[in-house]
């Protein structure tokens, strides 16, 4: 605040910080979009980076575990806070806008995509980075990687989630996915704990023993990182 008081004193201008928009999408539900966001969400705020969750999915789920997580709050004032708002697709262009003032956003996308295909091209190019999660099955491999190269292209990084890495579909599924495109070097395993927070407006990130939580934040350093390079 003092070097901005002394450049507007001496007459300069402070350069305006740019929102980091990262967009969380993929052209098939159950992949993991809205724990992503999550997760990311509450890494930003334990390292405090100004971070908003936009959610533009119809089945609020990101929201009403915002909500949750405020009232967790009030009896657990340690529990780092997160902001999140809720939208409509088509007017993500407006909420990007609000959003400036934030360091980083994360745009929680709404599943199947078949409706909303023309809005979430649109957003996609309005993105700096655009995160595809999937699991290891073929099914979801068929969807995102079409999807990678007609949408996200060069600013499409796949991350694996829900995975087992003793398997060898998961193995099988790495490589076809660095063969497809950016690939995050950090898996999301299958893990009890990564989910049985969420009901509590909590992560595991928020239960520091939890298992899970060195790979969620390590998703969230690359990210950051991502964006700043």
């Amino acid at each position: 605040m003092r070097h901005v008081r002394a450049l507007e004193q001496a007459g300069e201008v402070a350069p305006k910080v740019t929102c980091s928009k990262v967009v969380v999408c993929a052209p098939k539900g159950g992949v993991g979009k809205t724990t992503i966001v999550r997760s990311l969400l509450v890494s930003a705020s334990k390292s405090g980076v100004k971070a908003i969750g936009i959610n533009l999915d119809e089945q609020t789920t990101l929201s009403r575990w915002s909500t949750l997580r405020t009232a967790a709050r009030e009896k657990f004032p340690e529990i780092v806070p997160v902001e999140v708002w809720q939208g409509q697709i088509d007017d993500f262009q407006r909420l990007l806008n609000a959003a400036e003032p934030y360091q980083i956003a994360f745009i929680d996308t709404p599943p199947g995509h078949g409706a909303y295909a023309d809005s979430i091209a649109s957003l996609c190019e309005r993105a700096d980075l655009i995160i595809i999660p999937t699991s290891s099955t073929n099914d979801d491999l068929d969807e995102v990687i079409p999807f990678q190269r007609r949408v996200a292209g060069a600013k499409g990084v796949f991350v694996m989630n829900k995975v087992n890495r003793r398997t060898t579909s998961f193995l099988s599924a790495r490589h076809r996915l660095i063969s497809a495109g950016a690939l995050c070097p950090i898996e999301i395993p299958q893990l009890e704990d990564i989910h049985k927070y969420f009901t509590f407006g909590l992560t595991a990130l928020d239960a520091p023993k939890a298992d899970g939580v060195a790979d969620l934040d390590a998703v969230w350093q690359f990210v950051w990182q991502q964006v700043h390079r």
